[in-house]
């Protein structure tokens, strides 16, 4: 965490986010492959309902999993591990 707040450079943060903005997501080369989506239920960037509307949408045989108490960082959740590894659900 101490690299993420304190270590990151903006330069590396603006070359992910304009990697993030020029990415497309293409489904059909992702039919037949398991997926697992974990997302935090608060967060404030992405909200659950866009998720639900776009990615739902074109990916309907994946699996979504949506954390209580998560926000746009879902592996910082104390339960993350478990619901990752399948050990229990969000």
């Amino acid at each position: 965490m101490n690299d993420y707040l304190f270590r990151m450079k903006s330069k590396a943060l603006f070359a992910g986010l304009d990697y993030l903005l020029e990415a497309q997501l293409n489904p059909q080369r992702l039919q037949g492959v398991r997926l697992k989506f974990i997302h935090g239920q608060e967060d404030a960037i992405v909200p659950v309902s866009e998720v639900s509307t776009l990615l739902k949408n074109v990916l309907p045989h994946a699996n979504y999993i949506f954390l209580k108490d998560a926000g746009h960082i879902p592996f910082m959740a104390p339960n993350f591990r478990k619901v990752f590894y399948g050990e229990q659900g969000g």
